[in-house]
């Protein structure tokens, strides 16, 4: 709460898009942690464990799928809040481009294969996963980079 208040009291564009998109974030959790409710509500019903519909069986189905595309869009949103950080940290290193480019095209791959896994296959993939994994583990590295071997000046 408190980090929200500050960020509305700062007046930078940059201290509001963190606001807006935290907001944001803040809902899709909301969203999900509600889907995550009815699901379970839902396979409690389910025809094999108490006798529930076939309708409930595909209820659920849709739930889960539902779920499945928020969590990809929430992922991609959280990791071009990483993506900022990391372009701020390299904005003066010679390779800021390749720097930023690399990971923007992980992004949308990851987010490409979750939606992929979600609308095409039928069984829960752990490649979206795997992409994510990825995608994180280069942009932390890149962010964790000192100044970007140069690109600040740690003093």
């Amino acid at each position: 709460m408190s980090a929200a208040f500050f960020l509305q009291q700062t007046k930078t564009w940059a201290s509001r898009m963190f606001l807006a998109l935290s907001t944001i974030l803040v809902s899709f959790s909301l969203v999900q942690a509600s889907l995550d409710v009815a699901s379970a509500v839902v396979f409690l019903r389910l025809p094999g464990l108490s006798g529930g519909s076939p309708e409930q069986a595909v209820l659920y189905k849709r739930l889960f799928w539902t779920r499945a595309a928020l969590v990809a869009v929430n992922n991609a949103i959280a990791d071009c809040l990483f993506l900022y950080r990391c372009a701020v940290i390299w904005a003066s290193s010679p390779y800021y481009k390749v720097v930023i480019a690399i990971p923007a095209v992980l992004i949308l791959s990851t987010l490409a294969m979750g939606l992929w896994a979600v609308f095409v296959l039928t069984t829960n993939s752990p490649i979206p996963y795997s992409f994510a994994l990825v995608t994180n583990f280069i942009l932390l590295s890149l962010t964790g980079m000192p100044g970007g071997y140069g690109g600040r000046d740690n003093k």
